[in-house]
C-alpha cells in the first residue's frame, strides 16, 4: 500500500511541473547585451559585439547567446568569455514594446540557435540560400540559416518573433522574411551592433 501511495504522490509531482506554465521573463532575460572592443580589419570598425540574455543576470551560469566570430557557432557563452576583457556598454530592449511572453520566445529562439551550431559571417547579419527558394518560403526558419553574425542573432530573435528592430521605417525590416528586398537591407556595415542598439533600441542599464 505505502509503496502505491508514493508512486501516486511521484506522478502527481511529475504532473504539476509539467503542466505549469514556463515562468516569465525575469530581469534582463530576452534582452539585448552589448560590449564594446571590436575592430575587425577589412569589414568595418563594428565597434561593439552584441548577445541575447537567456538568463536573468549577468553572473549566472552561461547567461548570454551569441556569435563569437570567426570559427565559432552560435553559442552559449559565460559573462567573462562575452566580454573577452572589455567595457560593458549597456542592456538595450526594442523600441517598440515587448511583452513578457515575447521575451520568452526571444530567449527561446536564442536557445534553439545555439542548438543547431550556426556558423558565423562578417559581410552581413544574417546567411541564407535567398536567391535558391524553389518551395516559395516566406519565413527563413533557423533550419535555413547558414551563418550569422552577432547583430544578426538580436535581430533574427526579435523580428522573428514580429518584434521590429531595424530599419525601423521600412517594409523591409524583417530579417526572418524571405526575400532579396529583406536580405539586402541587413547586409554588409548599414548595420552594426553599435547602429542596432543606440539608434534602434532603447537602454535599460549600464549596469551590468
Amino acid at each position: 500500500m505505502k509503496k502505491i501511495v508514493s508512486i501516486l504522490c511521484a506522478l502527481t509531482v511529475l504532473v504539476t511541473v509539467f503542466s505549469h506554465p514556463a515562468e516569465a521573463a525575469t530581469g534582463m532575460q530576452g534582452y539585448a547585451a552589448y560590449r564594446d572592443g571590436v575592430t575587425t580589419s577589412g569589414f568595418g570598425n563594428f565597434e561593439w559585439h552584441a548577445a541575447i540574455m537567456d538568463k536573468a543576470s549577468f553572473d549566472d551560469i552561461y547567461p548570454v547567446v551569441h556569435a563569437p566570430g570567426i570559427s565559432q557557432n552560435v553559442q552559449y557563452s559565460s559573462w567573462d568569455d562575452f566580454l573577452n576583457g572589455n567595457s560593458f556598454m549597456g542592456y538595450y530592449k526594442p523600441q517598440s514594446y515587448i511583452s513578457s511572453s515575447q521575451r520568452d520566445q526571444v530567449t527561446a529562439m536564442a536557445r534553439s540557435l545555439a542548438a543547431d551550431f550556426i556558423g558565423y559571417t562578417a559581410w552581413g547579419q544574417i546567411n541564407y540560400p535567398v536567391d535558391n527558394n524553389p518551395t516559395g518560403k516566406t519565413t527563413v526558419e533557423k533550419s535555413d540559416i547558414t551563418a550569422m553574425r552577432c547583430d544578426g542573432v538580436v535581430e533574427y530573435c526579435y523580428e522573428y518573433n514580429n518584434v521590429v528592430i531595424y530599419p525601423k521605417y521600412s517594409s523591409y525590416w524583417d530579417i526572418s522574411h524571405w526575400s532579396r528586398a529583406n536580405y539586402d537591407e541587413h547586409i554588409a556595415v548599414q548595420i552594426t551592433p553599435a547602429i542596432q542598439a543606440t539608434e534602434y533600441m532603447t537602454l535599460v542599464s549600464y549596469n551590468p
